[in-house]
């Protein structure tokens, strides 16, 4: 929820219409609408893109905006202007103390821009003389029509640094500041050699005497101090390098793939022309410090603050969106060594992916009988099951269930959109061994079956092993698109987690799913348990059979004197060869409900179910609701 602020511009007061959180509104002073005039009529567009809702100043129209802009593809270090404002408005230190070969270029650069800063400071200082704001706005835009959208907004910030910067300089140089120290001083002479290529030498000297002449009317080192402006510079440099960054993605690549990119650069010029409203309040402001004893007025303070949440909000909206276009490109990237090679100019490359993976060997029979089974998945998604001659038989045997749960069912719902095929991928020399196991685990199988082991050849094993990372006495689920494109090179415990909704099983769909769903004890007990929704629940085990009964009875007598809804679930530890453990006698006498019945099965598939939500939720960073302590101690490798 946002409550919405009109500010006026007379007598400086707030003149904008901004949007505040309303923990944050709440604490801003309120204002009487009926006796502010609006000189201009605010036309405020919401943008919404994943999250992005904060509001716009600018009165410009779209077509207005983009009538004025005509880049010709002319270069500016962006990264270099921006450091340029933070060491002159003193929010970075970043910068070395000798300019170095990549700063000797930037000036350099920057250079090119002489004139156009230049006119941008005549604007700037023209602005006091002015009420509409729309007037600024396209003089800006006009003057910088030739640059892009990130050049334009830091040349707008590099003038504003250049033409006020002494007033930002003084900081350090105050009587009573502590910053009167040889680095600073150094600072400075670093500071002038910005200067230096963009005119002259003696331009860059007469910078330097304006910052002594400024001591004429020395202000106080407290008068100084304008943590309102100073946070207002920081959060417009932010925004400035969120837009550098989003127009340096590579935008053939994001383009039309859901990621969003095509709405967030479209909102970047109305942001940049905020950004030149805001610039042109924060010049006014500091022009007419000597004139104000230094001061700004509650309400000055107040507009810069508001600008200010806007502005952060601004930087979140896009941190976030640039977070998800290079998480984007770097699966992009990353999904590329788990490709099956196969060549680039095949027309049907499932085929031939499946061909590789299980047509190296065997006889004329059994080459028969993998066409057949090719075929059968042709324009098909398809879930690779790869086993080696140790893997878990119960992990292929809940598989077996949940396959069947999916796949068999009545005929008005849709079936399973995928099917599986098993690879067996044995390391044993001993044939008649080999041939006797495989038979063995085929039997109760109810998808595709490779022919026979000796199908996949040495190549296609290699492969799996290095680039699918198949371990020793393990499965893997690697999904496939109708195109023989990799998807997810284990999608086993997105299996575990959602069943067929995890499909198409890609890492894309995951964080789909967890920003659905909330880690409770519902998600956690897979639905067992509905009667322990509105309860606290608290699961707990162990083989003490007296430790058991007192913990339970002390749990619930607590429960009972204060009035606590809570629900006791007991958990066993799973076993190889699990039977009735001591502790089932008082479970039974104090009617303890289990998590999992007593079964070896059920009992391994809870166990194995938590680790994959756990390492799911790790991996996607959706850790919120869990307790950092908890998450230390609960590793996968901490588990039973």
């Amino acid at each position: 929820m946002y409550q919405t602020i009109i500010f006026s511009s007379e007598k400086r007061e707030a003149r904008k219409e901004l949007c505040f959180p309303e923990t944050q509104a709440k604490n801003k002073p309120k204002l009487d609408m009926d006796n502010i005039k609006q000189k201009e009529q605010l036309n405020l567009t919401s943008q919404t893109n994943r999250g992005l809702t904060t509001r716009m100043m600018t009165t410009l129209t779209e077509t207005q905006i983009s009538a004025l802009h005509r880049p010709d593809g002319r270069q500016i270090d962006v990264s270099y202007l921006l450091l340029l404002v933070k060491d002159i408005t003193l929010l970075t230190n970043e910068a070395p103390d000798v300019p170095t070969l990549e700063t000797s270029k930037g000036a350099e650069r920057l250079s090119q821009c002489r004139e156009h800063l230049s006119a941008l400071q005549r604007i700037m200082q023209d602005t006091t003389k002015r009420d509409d704001k729309q007037t600024v706005t396209v003089s800006v835009l006009r003057e910088l029509t030739r640059f892009s959208w990130d050049a334009k907004a830091a040349l707008i910030l590099a003038s504003f640094a250049m033409n006020h910067g002494v007033w930002m300089l003084a900081q350090m140089y105050s009587a009573s500041s502590p910053a009167l120290k040889a680095n600073n001083h150094e600072k400075l002479h670093r500071v002038i050699s910005y200067f230096v290529p963009q005119r002259s030498e003696l331009d860059a000297y007469y910078f330097y005497l304006s910052l002594i002449c400024s001591f004429s009317k020395r202000p106080k080192a407290n008068q100084l101090h304008k943590p309102a402006l100073t946070r207002l510079l920081r959060a417009l440099v932010e925004v400035v390098q969120r837009i550098n960054e989003l127009q340096e993605l590579p935008s053939a690549d994001l383009e039309g793939n859901g990621t969003g990119y095509e709405k967030a650069v479209a909102r970047v010029p109305a942001v940049v022309c905020d950004i030149i409203n805001i610039v042109t309040l924060c010049g006014d402001v500091v022009s007419r410090f000597p004139e104000n004893d230094y001061e700004i007025s509650v309400a000055e303070e107040n507009e810069l603050s508001s600008h200010r949440s806007m502005l952060n909000e601004m930087n979140r909206d896009f941190r976030d969106q640039i977070t998800e276009c290079n998480r984007f490109l770097e699966e992009t990237k990353f999904d590329e060594e788990y490709q099956i090679p196969i060549p680039k100019t095949s027309h049907d490359h499932l085929t031939e992916a499946l061909e590789f993976l299980i047509k190296g060997g065997g006889d004329q029979h059994q080459q028969n009988q993998a066409d057949r089974i090719i075929r059968q998945l042709r324009r098909k998604y398809v879930l690779l099951l790869v086993s080696d001659d140790g893997s878990s038989e119960e992990e292929i045997t809940v598989l077996n269930h949940l396959y069947r749960d999916i796949t068999l069912v009545p005929d008005e719902k849709p079936k399973a959109p995928f099917s599986i095929l098993w690879i067996p991928l044995y390391s044993s020399s001993d044939k008649t061994a080999l041939d006797m196991y495989f038979n063995v685990q085929r039997i109760d199988m109810v998808w595709h079956v490779t022919p026979h082991p000796s199908m996949v050849s040495n190549e296609a094993a290699e492969f799996i092993k290095t680039k699918w990372r198949l371990k020793n006495k393990s499965n893997i689920l690697v999904a496939l698109d109708p195109n023989g494109r990799v998807l997810n090179i284990n999608a086993m415990h997105m299996i575990w987690n959602w069943l067929a909704r995890a499909f198409p099983f890609t890492r894309s769909r995951e964080r789909v799913l967890w920003k659905e769903e909330s880690f409770g004890m519902r998600f956690l007990l897979h639905g067992m348990f509905p009667d322990s929704d509105k309860k606290y629940v608290f699961m707990y085990g162990g083989d003490d059979e007296e430790w058991i009964q007192q913990f339970t009875t002390s749990a619930r007598s607590v429960a009972a004197n204060w009035g606590i809804p809570l629900e006791l679930l007991f958990v066993e530890k799973p076993g190889k060869e699990y039977q009735k453990t001591a502790t089932s006698g008082v479970l039974t006498k104090m009617a303890i409900r289990q998590v999992v019945p007593i079964d070896r099965l059920h009992c391994w598939f809870f166990w194995r179910r938590l680790r994959s939500l756990l390492i799911s939720r790790i991996n996607h960073q959706r850790t919120q609701g869990i307790r950092a302590d908890f998450l230390n101690k609960l590793t996968p490798r901490s588990l039973p």
